[in-house]
């Protein structure tokens, strides 16, 4: 439901498993892999006070319902949460000195959404440095929306308030540089 790696490079060499049963799991080929939360991606929070649930998204009520690509080869990934039909879209850019990705996260629902968050960091530190959030080397900037910077249990958590009126949509633009 939500990137749990991303990395400069290559994607994976996947020969190891073509023999017998496979090695187990395959990290990226690539370099600067950066680990992003587990764990479900949206969450309703009646306070920001209110611990990030850890469930299984699938426990939580999120539902896979596939995925298309650009004719550019650039992934959408589509879930639904509760009554909430979500698109997340990655596209990857060049830029100098660092390449990056951009994240379009979309959400609707026939009903008001609102107490909605979607979490895309966790981290002992959380900074905000020139108009971007930095967490562990990783830059975020957001177009649209104003993230919130939380400390639940030791930890920093950067949330991104998803709010929308009924049949209406929510977007939110996210570019990481790394």
């Amino acid at each position: 439901m939500t990137p749990r790696l991303i990395w400069h490079g290559a994607f994976i060499d996947a020969s190891k498993h073509w023999v017998d049963r496979g090695p187990g799991n395959q990290t990226p080929l690539g370099d600067h892999v950066m680990t992003l939360p587990a764990g479900p991606p949206l969450a309703t929070l009646i306070s920001l006070d209110v611990p990030w649930p850890n469930e299984n998204p699938r426990e939580s009520g999120f539902h896979f319902k596939g995925y298309s690509l650009s004719k550019t080869g650039v992934p959408t990934f589509k879930y639904l949460w509760n009554d909430i039909a979500v698109t997340d879209t990655i596209t990857p850019f060049v830029a100098s000195p660092d390449n990056g990705l951009q994240r379009t996260v979309t959400a609707r629902s026939a009903t008001k959404i609102e107490n909605v968050y979607l979490r895309i960091a966790v981290a002992g530190n959380v900074e905000e440095v020139d108009g971007a959030i930095v967490v562990d080397g990783m830059q975020f900037r957001f177009d649209g929306v104003e993230p919130v910077v939380r400390t639940i249990n030791d930890r920093r958590e950067l949330l991104i308030p998803i709010t929308a009126a009924a049949g209406e949509e929510a977007s939110v633009k996210i570019t990481i540089v790394w």
